[in-house]
């Protein structure tokens, strides 16, 4: 935005690096991954004038990221849930929100989007885990606001502790605040009754069904009418 029309190639290319720099300086972890070749494929996009359906960029994701690491789709339950939300959100959040009241926007949207991943991911979470979280939409309406702006304020910190450490942590120490307050809201929100129901972890034959299921919903609600 910054460069604007005068310097579009130019303005590419620092979102790349700054894309890039973020990705390495996380550990590169799959779901960082992830997101790193997804918003790659959509500056591409947007450079060349073209309008990328997010479904197909995920598959694109998909297809790049296990080029990268074919290990992610058995070992890398990081990449698994990264993916499923994202997809189940992309599928599902747009009808999920439908269902809501549009009289709080925000709301409604924050809402739709906890339901559509936590249901694209409740079966492998239920199969790996054992329970399920019936608090993540409440917890997630109190803090998604806040991550932007604590990755963007972290992101800061981090690159002003290379220049003036001393500087920085003066300067930044609000944020580490921010950050163990929020931990302690999931600590307490964790705890209350009811937070999460445990049960015995589903077959593999429950989980493909499961996601068969979805499939064919998901194939039934993008369909022209």
């Amino acid at each position: 935005r910054l460069t604007g029309r005068k310097w579009q190639w130019g303005g590419l290319v620092v979102s790349l690096w700054l894309i890039a720099g973020f990705v390495v300086l996380t550990g590169a972890s799959a779901s960082i991954v992830r997101a790193g070749v997804m918003s790659t494929l959509f500056l591409l996009a947007r450079y060349y004038g073209r309008n990328l359906d997010t479904l197909a960029c995920v598959a694109l994701g998909v297809i790049i990221t296990l080029g990268y690491s074919p290990n992610y789709r058995l070992t890398d339950l990081s990449w698994q849930l990264s993916f499923l939300s994202l997809a189940g959100i992309v599928l599902f959040a747009p009808h999920i929100k439908k269902l809501l009241p549009g009289r709080l926007p925000i709301i409604s949207e924050v809402i739709a989007v906890s339901l559509a991943a936590q249901l694209a991911t409740f079966s492998l979470v239920a199969h790996v885990f054992g329970s399920v979280s019936i608090i993540a939409p409440l917890s997630n309406m109190l803090i998604l606001p806040l991550v932007p702006l604590l990755m963007l304020c972290g992101l800061l910190a981090g690159v002003s502790g290379i220049v003036l450490p001393n500087a920085a942590y003066t300067l930044f120490a609000p944020l580490n605040f921010v950050v163990l307050l929020l931990l302690d809201l999931l600590r307490y929100l964790s705890s209350l009754p009811l937070a999460a129901v445990k049960n015995q972890q589903p077959t593999a034959t429950f989980v493909v069904g499961f996601y068969a299921i979805l499939t064919v919903l998901a194939f039934v609600l993008r369909r022209p009418h």
